[in-house]
């Protein structure tokens, strides 16, 4: 009997200057925002690990997050569902896991507050 062990993969903050955002000057003159991946899977203790297909990889992730950023979205709840499905659709270790995904946006335009942040969990 194999036994397995619950694995969590988290890449924090990945800095992109992207032009998201409501309003025609977001979209614009862009801003800066962060994306916080973690994923939560499963791992047979038995494996042994010597290929990048065999465990997810943070370069592939990290592609995923500079193609979605780099289109012009209206909305973060947009960018973060474009996010989850793409980064499930890399391997069987992603579309097997707990996903979860956060944006967030520097300094709207609301000026009331640094940041806004929306996060999706599949």
């Amino acid at each position: 009997m194999n036994e397995s062990m619950n694995a969590e993969l988290v890449l924090d903050e990945m800095e992109f200057y992207a032009c998201h955002g409501w309003y025609e000057e977001e979209r614009l003159t862009g801003s800066k925002f962060l994306v916080n991946v973690r994923l939560l899977f499963a791992l047979d203790l038995g494996e042994t690990f010597k290929d990048l297909n065999q465990v997810v990889n943070y370069e592939a992730v990290y592609n995923v997050a500079k193609e979605v950023m780099n289109q012009k979205i209206p909305l973060i709840e947009e960018v973060c569902r474009q996010l989850l499905i793409k980064i499930k659709a890399l391997n069987s270790r992603t579309q097997n896991a707990g996903i979860e995904v956060s944006v967030t946006k520097c300094n709207p335009p609301i000026g009331m507050t640094k940041s806004s942040r929306f996060t999706l969990r599949d």
